[in-house]
């Protein structure tokens, strides 16, 4: 059995459930989601990526991403941080999808018996069956 379209697919879906936005409250965010990167847009228009950030006081720490470099910013100087999170609205177009096109694969597999072999799909006028 041929695993690399599930692995796509879970891809893609797993994509589709998160994104990257602007973080509503930091101070809150940072240690109830515990994200595993932030990106930090300072008042000096700097954009800094910090892996496991941390809030000490009034200030985030971690390091910059890709190394062991300590990095801190201290709140005040924070323009906006962006962190992956879920994407509820795409979410519910996955599944919703999803469960669309599981209906749609068992409605052609149950009706006259199966899908023929004869079947051709035309992505510009769909499914073509004719005898």
């Amino acid at each position: 059995m041929n695993l690399r379209p599930l692995a796509v697919a879970l891809s893609v879906g797993t994509a589709a459930c998160v994104t990257v936005r602007p973080v509503a409250a930091p101070v809150n965010f940072i240690p109830q989601q515990n994200p595993e990167i932030v990106w930090i847009t300072a008042q000096s228009g700097e954009v800094i990526p910090v892996s496991r950030p941390v809030l000490r006081g009034d200030t985030v720490t971690g390091h910059w991403i890709g190394t062991s470099e300590p990095v801190s910013v201290p709140l005040p100087q924070v323009q906006m941080v962006y962190a992956r999170q879920r994407h509820h609205a795409r979410t519910a177009l996955l599944i919703a999808s999803a469960t669309a096109l599981a209906g749609f694969v068992a409605w052609r597999a149950t009706r006259s018996g199966g899908v023929s072999s004869d079947c051709v799909f035309d992505p510009r006028s769909g499914w073509d069956c004719t005898p």
